[in-house]
């Protein structure tokens, strides 16, 4: 007892006090939300707002755009939308694979279907078979997939993506960057609604600094 009576003010006086009787565990955000160096992001006007959407191939990810789609139709065509593969090496080839989807311009309708795909990377030739099946399921034959896969278009995309995840420090799937202003990333995996609140307000706020310049 005498030792207790001597730790506690011990402790108090470095800076450890106990916890309050019944107080609540800090919890985490729902949305953490980075502020960046301001510049456009994507090929939006100064009187638009850019927004950068980035995924992977993940569960949360599909989830995330499928709830994108709904968010995007009621926008507003002064905000601009780029969505980016976010590269890792166990995504690689599925952004591959998309940036050639972009190519031939059939992102919106492969896209769906390279969720179904698991990359293996121990057999890429595996791997590169389902995608050129999945291509001709949208009509797109062996040659041509092949020539798009290894054009300098694709190429470029994909040199694109990871330059831009890098620049606005992305390294987890899904992420927003609003105008280059505010990185949103979900701080809980049932934060999706959370995240997209967050997401208005920062492309309102976004907006209203385009009209202060112009």
């Amino acid at each position: 007892m005498k030792t207790l009576k001597i730790l506690l003010p011990a402790l108090l006086l470095t800076g450890f006090a106990l916890p309050a009787p019944g107080a609540a565990p800090q919890s985490a955000p729902a949305v953490d939300i980075a502020n960046l160096v301001p510049a456009q992001p994507s090929g939006s006007r100064a009187d638009q707002v850019g927004v950068v959407v980035f995924f992977d191939f993940s569960p949360a990810s599909h989830r995330f755009l499928g709830r994108l789609e709904r968010w995007a139709g009621n926008a507003g065509s002064e905000v601009v939308i780029d969505r980016e593969p976010l590269v890792t090496p166990a995504t690689a080839p599925l952004a591959h694979a998309f940036m050639t989807a972009r190519t031939l311009g059939l992102s919106g309708p492969i896209l769906e279907g390279l969720f179904s795909i698991r990359a293996d990377p121990k057999q890429p030739g595996a791997t590169r078979r389902a995608l050129a099946k999945l291509f001709q399921s949208w009509g797109t034959g062996p040659l041509e997939f092949n020539a798009a896969w290894g054009s300098p278009a694709t190429r470029d995309g994909f040199v694109r993506a990871q330059s831009l995840a890098e620049r606005f420090g992305v390294a987890n799937a899904p992420a927003i960057v609003v105008d280059g202003l505010w990185r949103l990333t979900p701080g809980r995996p049932d934060s999706l609604a959370a995240l997209f609140d967050a997401l208005d307000k920062k492309v309102g706020q976004a907006a209203l600094i385009a009209s202060e310049n112009r």
